[in-house]
């Protein structure tokens, strides 16, 4: 479940940030190289330095983080990524969507809602790893479950100006490669119903576990 992803990567990564920088774990190759190219190695390079795990977010199969799934055979029937195109580096975690911004506002949300219930276990006293403390030492009032998915999620007003603002500069839809206001070949519509469906998803939720 995407919440339990934000979860663990968070809690993990300092454990398997050791791991990569011994040249172990993960799905990554030993030692920072790739076999990619130099991006790729750039990249790892990057990840096994900072040791912090590489979450990516696909459709298609050309996005960064995708090589995670190249081994699978159903991935040839992606037609309109050439096999020359798809992505060979592999992500710590994939979140795989039919839409990769439908896969974000997932991640989004799921990220919010680990805040708040972080938030809720510290003021029950049941982890006092976690704070609510300002950068001035005073406490801060803690944010509702409204106010965190309202503060992280985009809404449909501002998804729908940046994507008018893409068609004003002459951007194309990547599938239809028309300037028309679609994502990936379908209607916006079909976007900002897949968002209100998260958010009303995480608005919902009584713990993280319910939210996939």
């Amino acid at each position: 479940e995407i919440v339990e992803v934000a979860r663990n990567q968070y809690e993990k990564s300092s454990d398997n940030g050791q791991k990569n920088e011994n040249g172990q774990g993960n799905n990554g190759p030993k030692n920072g190289s790739s076999s990619s190219n130099n991006l790729g190695e750039s990249d790892n390079h990057h990840h096994h330095h900072y040791k912090v795990n590489f979450i990516a977010i696909g459709a298609g199969g050309n996005e960064l983080g995708m090589g995670k799934v190249i081994t699978l055979p159903n991935r040839m029937h992606i037609k309109h990524i050439p096999r020359s195109a798809f992505a060979v580096m592999a992500a710590d975690c994939l979140i795989a969507a039919s839409v990769s911004n439908w896969g974000a506002y997932a991640l989004i949300a799921a990220a919010a809602l680990v805040r708040y219930h972080d938030e809720e276990e510290c003021a029950s006293g049941n982890n006092a790893s976690v704070g609510t403390t300002g950068e001035e030492g005073g406490r801060r009032k803690r944010r509702s479950r409204q106010e965190w998915i309202d503060a992280c999620l985009p809404s449909e007003i501002s998804e729908t100006q940046l994507l008018h603002r893409c068609l004003d500069v002459g951007c194309r839809d990547g599938v239809s490669e028309r300037i028309e206001a679609s994502i990936d070949g379908m209607p916006l519509e079909t976007s900002m119903e897949c968002l209100r469906n998260i958010r009303n998803v995480a608005l919902g939720a009584t713990t993280t576990t319910d939210v996939g």
